[in-house]
C-alpha cells in the first residue's frame, strides 16, 4: 500500500509539473502577442511617416542618382512593412484560451484561410474522420497553421507553384497528429534542432524569425509537442504537431 501511494503522489506531482509548464507556455504565447502588436503599431506609424517624406523627395528631386537612393529606400520601406504585417499576423488575439477543439469542425471553419487561399490544385486536406477534439485555443492554432503554411509558401522556388498537403491523423496511444507538408527545398539536417528558436531565420527582407516558435509555444501549451522531417512525397519538408487526444 505505502508503494502504491508513493506512486500515486509522484504521478499526482508530475501532473502538477506538467500543468505548470503548459501555464508558462500559454502565457508565453499571450505575451508574444502583445508584444507584437506593439511592435506593429509603432512600427507602422514610422513607415507611415517615412512613406510621406520619401513622396516629398520623389517630387523635389530630379537627379538620377538621387532617385537611385530613393529606390532603396523604397524597397527598404517594403521589407519593414512586411515585418509589420509579420507582427500584426501574430497579435489577432488577446490571451491564451485552452477549450476542447473538434479537428474536423475547425478545418471544415476555414480557420486556415492561408491554406484554402490555394488554388485546389496546389492543396489536399486530408482529415482522419476518427479525429475528435484536442486542447487548445483555436484562434491561436490558426495563427500558427497559418504561420506554417507562410514558412512553407515560401520555401517553394518562385518558379514553381506551391503544393501543400495538411493531414490530421489519429495515432497510438491516444494522440492526434497534425502535418503540414510542402514541395519546396526542405530543411536541412544541420538547422533543424534551431528552426524552432525565437529569432532563428535563414530569410532575409523583413522576416523576424518568430513564426515557427509560436508555433512551438502553442503546441507546448496545447500538452503537445512538434517536430520538423522530411516530406518523400513532396520533396520538401513536413511540419508535425502531435497532441494527446481528449476522450
Amino acid at each position: 500500500m505505502k508503494a502504491q501511494t508513493s506512486l500515486e503522489r509522484l504521478s499526482r506531482a508530475d501532473d502538477v509539473v506538467a500543468g505548470n509548464e503548459s501555464a508558462t507556455h500559454a502565457q508565453n504565447v499571450t505575451d508574444i502577442a502583445r508584444t507584437c502588436r506593439a511592435l506593429a503599431h509603432t512600427l507602422n506609424n514610422m513607415l507611415t511617416v517615412s512613406r510621406g517624406n520619401l513622396m516629398l523627395l520623389d517630387a523635389m528631386l530630379k537627379d538620377p542618382d538621387a532617385a537611385a537612393v530613393g529606390e532603396q529606400v523604397r524597397h527598404g520601406l517594403e521589407r519593414a512593412d512586411r515585418l509589420a504585417g509579420n507582427l500584426l499576423f501574430l497579435a489577432q488575439s488577446d490571451g491564451f484560451r485552452g477549450q476542447p477543439v473538434n479537428l474536423r469542425s475547425f478545418f471544415a471553419d476555414n480557420r486556415v484561410h492561408l491554406l484554402h487561399a490555394l488554388p485546389s490544385s496546389a492543396r489536399v486536406i486530408d482529415i482522419d474522420p476518427r479525429a475528435g477534439s484536442i486542447w487548445t485555443d483555436p484562434s491561436y492554432l490558426a495563427m500558427a497553421l497559418n504561420a506554417i503554411v507562410v514558412n512553407a509558401r515560401e520555401a517553394v522556388a518562385p518558379a514553381l507553384l506551391p503544393v501543400l498537403r495538411c493531414e490530421v491523423r489519429t495515432g497510438r496511444r491516444g494522440s492526434v497528429t497534425l502535418a503540414v507538408s510542402d514541395n519546396g527545398g526542405g530543411i536541412a539536417n544541420d538547422i533543424r534542432p534551431f528552426v524552432f528558436d525565437a529569432g532563428f531565420t535563414t530569410k532575409s527582407g523583413g522576416h523576424a524569425g518568430i513564426g515557427l516558435w509560436f508555433v512551438r509555444q502553442l503546441a507546448l501549451a496545447s500538452h503537445g509537442e512538434v517536430r520538423v522531417e522530411s516530406a518523400p512525397e513532396l520533396g520538401g519538408a513536413r511540419i508535425v504537431l502531435q497532441f494527446p487526444a481528449l476522450s
